[in-house]
């Protein structure tokens, strides 16, 4: 009797997993553009949503030219409808000239809560809460 309590505990563990990775696979494709974002890879013209609170363009200038970009981003939370939802991040950038000295930086920004909404077929951050 045991047994039978013990195996439907395990499909309903695998059940709830495969329906989180669900999930996070679904917001994929936004974390890997909030990426670029966050490296200076996308033009501030090119971004349509929250994210461009992340855009290095205004950080670059004469006198700086904007060389490396450390990065860490994790994102440590998704829950949606596949129309709306949350994603939690963590974050540290740190932005280089290419002289080798900061630009600019944050470091160990934590909680990030992005609010975000599928528009036509594609997660959008709507709003944006940062711990301070």
């Amino acid at each position: 009797m045991l047994n039978i309590f013990f195996k439907l505990f395990l499909v309903i563990i695998l059940i709830i997993i495969s329906l989180y990775l669900i999930l996070i696979i679904d917001t994929h494709s936004l974390m890997n553009r909030a990426k670029k974002i966050f490296l200076g890879e996308v033009s501030e013209n090119d971004i349509k949503d929250e994210l461009i609170k992340y855009s290095l363009n205004g950080y670059s200038n004469e006198e700086n030219v904007i060389g490396k970009v450390n990065l860490k981003l994790f994102r440590l939370f998704t829950l949606h409808n596949f129309k709306d939802g949350i994603i939690i991040i963590y974050y540290t950038r740190v932005v280089y000239s290419n002289k080798k000295e900061i630009i600019t930086g944050s470091w160990d920004i934590f909680p990030v809560i992005w609010k975000i909404r599928k528009i036509n077929k594609i997660w959008n951050v709507v709003k944006i809460k940062e711990a301070p």
